[in-house]
């Protein structure tokens, strides 16, 4: 068993129920601010008691307020009304290093409990949160995406958590019980998951973390096979005093003990963990990592290498932004739906701008299938096209706006792609992009004038901005002013104006595609016709049609059927997608013409889920129609031109992160290659936007191990393991339609 799943065993079986986030040194929480002291949240039915909702091993250089994260950032350039979102969202921040790998899982899983609002719903009784998955996973990996050419693949997928969160009184402590059932897998060995949490005292600035206990049980087939106990409490000497015992019998135990002072600046804490199967799925593991730390340093001891950071020297790295507008208010997008595909309290499903989504035990939906909304007051028929129809509308820029940018380009003639740049006279290669099965890399050649033909098609490619297609003008030679097409995408639904009259009829010159498709083509790549080259030449004509949202050469369907089975070494195993096809009714006066058209459509197919436009149809026979992410044009001298999508609060996609590894290769982390400043315009679908980060990560740089001389990471004592049965029954049943959907209360 590798690192990732051995952790991910132990800590997720862990954290899965956790009802709170525990933070080693008050770093934030999922979104939800960070640094913050406050130990209560008052709602209708009380007050409710929270604790830290991050883990972390020592603060950040900065609490998350508004005030503090201007100062890591350069000058803004948006200034907010008083009181606006934008002057009162406050940031996560969190420090992270190599010693702190083991808390990734945790804290992606904190993220999804955060989600649950148990704070806002003491004493509601039983109910139903929908976790979104995908929000809270990604940190510390590559979230680079193609801008304007997002994947279909983008759906949301959802978790269903039953949670109660009770308080008899104000000098009562919080109960919140947590359930989680899900298919039994090699990460997630339990079918069920059941965690009772008592908290005390709510998190302050003498205890970062609040004073609580916690005790959790695993299940498989009904029989306990994990139990859990973790504590915060206070020292005599006013420390806060952080213990987790994990106890999987003879497949893993887990150990952390972490003493830390009130405010974060010194502490100590280890992780000590053994278990039957190793890295790489190798024999028995025993691996301890000690930690000491002061305010200038950090010291972190692997047993076979020791590291000594600067806590005075961080690089700054974000992982998410929120939008918003000239009035400083948070920009929200309708992203979805909850369904009822049945009557227990699994049986919910999310439908949304991408598709719709299940929960596994409920399989697939098939075309004609019937749900409703989370409460059952409409009904909605399951829709699916054979493909997805794509409409691109073009944006006018000039070569001079990518200047010294960098794209790929494919020469046909010598099978190779390029890394090439505009340098204000020429297109000019300077390297080779080589790809295998362990990745891609960059080989530097002398530099050299990409040769243009007078007419000729130039294709170019840069992550975070997409498909940037140039053709040469008759003089031959490019220039700052030359016009350049950049187009923005969106699906087309069954409901579209576009066939107010009946079937759109499309034609095409190339990149056109055969019908019917198989599994053969996909795997081979004759996906296509042969290219029409001259203005004689009738173009291929196809039909879709809204009935079916397939397009159709003939009278034959260009579709592959779900799931058929293409060549997973395949390029095209993730799909292909058509060249520009337009309207019967456009005029052109020569072929070429048809890739710079303002308005051009694309076919989408293959055998993945994400390549067929799956909606729901409402009473009416009507598509029902969701938010489709912003399109955000950003621009700038130093870090170049992208499209960045912008799909709800902390979701902004398309800034390019590459892997940087430690001096000994152990170990990487994901940079984005460029940080966007506090108030940086964005150009939304034509609409000013401002953006501000919601979640920062900073990184120590490392120095001599001598400078941590002062420090020691011995002494501190093994955790004591508390744990007591909570004895709790199956998952109560919840009927009613979830309370919380990916964090925001319904």
């Amino acid at each position: 068993m590798n690192r990732t799943l051995r952790w991910r065993i132990t800590y997720l079986t862990f954290i899965t129920m956790l009802g709170t986030a525990v933070t080693l040194g008050g770093a934030g929480g999922c979104g939800s601010g960070s640094g913050s002291s406050t130990t209560t949240t008052t709602t209708g039915n009380g007050t409710a008691l929270e604790i830290a909702d991050q883990m972390s091993l020592v603060t950040a250089a900065e609490s998350g307020t508004a005030a503090n994260l201007s100062k890591l950032v350069s000058l803004m350039k948006f200034t907010a009304p008083s009181g606006s979102d934008y002057e009162t969202d406050e940031a996560e921040l969190w420090v992270y290093d190599e010693s702190m790998q083991v808390l990734d899982l945790i804290n992606e899983i904190l993220c999804s409990v955060e989600q649950t609002k148990y704070g806002d719903m003491v004493n509601d009784g039983n109910y139903l949160a929908m976790i979104d998955i995908d929000a809270c996973s990604g940190r510390h990996e590559d979230q680079s995406s193609e801008g304007s050419n997002q994947s279909s693949g983008e759906q949301r997928e959802f978790e269903s958590w039953v949670v109660n969160s009770s308080r008899t009184d104000d000098a009562s402590p919080q109960i919140v019980r947590f359930w989680v059932e899900s298919e039994p897998t090699q990460e997630d060995p339990f079918e069920e998951i059941r965690a009772e949490l008592t908290i005390t005292e709510g998190k302050s600035d003498t205890n970062p973390f609040g004073i609580f206990s916690m005790n959790f049980v695993g299940y498989l087939d009904g029989a306990a096979l994990m139990t859990g106990n973790l504590t915060s409490s206070n020292t005599e000497d006013g420390l806060a005093d952080f213990q987790m015992v994990i106890d999987g019998g003879e497949f893993f135990q887990e150990e952390t003990h972490a003493i830390i002072t009130p405010d974060g600046s010194s502490g100590t804490a280890y992780v000590n963990n053994s278990g039957a199967m190793g890295k790489d799925g190798g024999g028995a593991f025993h691996e301890t990592v000690s930690v000491a730390f002061d305010s200038a340093h950090y010291l972190a001891d692997f047993g076979d290498k020791t590291k000594c950071l600067d806590r005075e020297n961080f690089r700054k790295n974000v992982w998410e932004y929120n939008l918003y507008t000239a009035d400083g208010a948070r920009v929200a997008r309708d992203s979805g739906m909850e369904i009822r595909v049945g009557s227990s309290e699994e049986d919910f499903g999310w439908a949304d701008y991408y598709g719709v989504w299940l929960p596994e035990h409920l399989g697939a939906l098939s075309p004609g299938d019937t749900v409703t909304n989370g409460d059952g007051t409409a009904s909605y028929t399951i829709f699916q096209g054979g493909g997805r129809l794509i409409r691109r509308t073009r944006e006018d820029l000039t070569l001079g706006d990518f200047l010294n940018d960098i794209f790929y380009l494919w020469e046909q003639e010598s099978a190779q792609t390029y890394l090439v740049r505009w340098d204000g006279t020429n297109l000019v290669k300077f390297a080779i992009d080589q790809c295998g099965p362990t990745g891609c890399s960059q080989i530097t050649i002398p530099e050299e004038v990409v040769t243009l033909t007078p007419f000729a098609f130039i294709g170019l490619w840069k992550q975070g901005l997409g498909n940037l297609d140039i053709v040469v003008p008759e003089s031959g030679v490019l220039s700052n002013d030359l016009s350049v097409p950049l187009y923005k995408e969106e699906f087309v639904t069954p409901s579209d104006a576009i066939f107010a009259s009946g079937d759109l009829d499309l034609k095409c010159y190339s990149m056109c595609p055969v019908a019917p498709l198989t599994a053969e083509l996909f795997d081979t790549g004759a996906l296509f016709e042969e290219d029409i080259m001259d203005n004689d030449t009738a173009p291929y004509t196809y039909t879709v049609s809204a009935d079916d949202m397939t397009l159709k050469r003939e009278g034959e369907d260009v579709s592959i059927a779900l799931g058929a089975e293409v060549d997973a070494s395949s390029p095209n195993f993730w799909g292909m997608r058509s060249g520009a096809m337009l309207p019967t009714s456009a005029t052109l006066e020569n072929f070429w013409e048809a890739w710079s058209q303002e308005t051009q459509y694309m076919w989408e197919a293959g055998p993945n889920t994400w390549n067929f436009y799956t909606g729901l149809l409402d009473a009416n026979g009507e598509a029902v129609e969701f938010e489709a992410p912003l399109k955000c044009l950003y621009q700038n001298a130093e870090n170049g031109t992208y499209y960045l999508d912008y799909h709800g609060e902390g979701r902004l996609f398309g800034i390019p992160f590459e892997e940087v590894a430690s001096e000994d290769g152990e170990f990487t982390l994901w940079i984005a290659q460029f940080i966007l400043d506090e108030g940086t315009e964005l150009d939304c679908d034509g609409t000013p936007m401002y953006t501000k980060a919601m979640a920062i990560e900073q990184t120590m740089a490392e120095v001599d191990v001598s400078t941590c001389a002062g420090l020691s990471t011995e002494g501190i004592e093994a955790p004591t393991n508390g744990f007591t049965d909570p004895e709790l029954d199956a998952a109560p049943t919840v009927t009613t339609a979830p309370a919380v959907i990916g964090g925001v209360l319904q």
